[in-house]
């Protein structure tokens, strides 16, 4: 029987991770050219971790999930659910009878909406 020991286990969830926050990296360098123009990689690859720690504060822990909030962050900026204009999107995100995927489809209907 093979046994995996837990810091070979955080070690694999490790690279995971590193992989997961690369490929984030390239999406908003595609994506976000002007943002990523005016900031290092090393800034850009710092505000997406941030983001992607904030996503699972509201419960949001598929990487489709943390990929769309790390593209709100990008667009509306750090704490974009606290600024005055989007106090509708906190109520979304701490809605607890929403899920994740739900959660960022009614910030993008509510975005669309105007």
């Amino acid at each position: 029987m093979l046994v995996i020991r837990q810091e070979q286990w955080e070690a694999m969830r490790g690279a995971q991770r590193e992989a997961f926050y690369g490929d984030l990296l390239r999406k908003m360098r595609t994506q976000h050219p002007e943002w990523c123009a005016e900031e290092s990689d090393e800034a850009t690859l710092d505000l997406i971790m941030w983001a992607a720690a904030k996503a699972r504060t509201y419960g949001l822990f598929m990487a489709a999930d943390v990929t769309r909030f790390v593209q709100f962050v990008m667009r509306y900026g750090r704490d974009f659910e606290t600024h005055p204009q989007m106090v509708w999107a906190r109520a979304i995100l701490n809605d607890p009878d929403l899920i994740g995927p739900d959660k960022l489809a009614c910030i993008e209907a509510q975005q669309a909406a105007g």
